[in-house]
């Protein structure tokens, strides 16, 4: 879904602005910001449905990868 709303324009963000997919893949786009030493991440949902409610649960994997 990602792709598809950054195609649509979404927010006017390219790719690379956002970090978006599966945990393990959104744990390596996050990487960078860990080396450089930032702790902290603030997630925004890109839709309002049950894909929101979803992101949210998997919030859960991503920070177990990340810590």
């Amino acid at each position: 879904m990602g792709d598809s709303l950054i195609h649509a324009g979404y927010r006017g963000f390219e790719r690379g602005d956002v970090a978006y997919d599966d945990p393990q893949s959104v744990a390596e786009q996050l990487a960078p910001f860990a080396e450089l030493g930032f702790t902290d991440v603030i997630v925004r949902t890109m839709t309002r449905n049950d894909s929101a409610v979803r992101t949210v649960e998997l919030l859960e994997e991503l920070r177990t990868i990340l810590a």
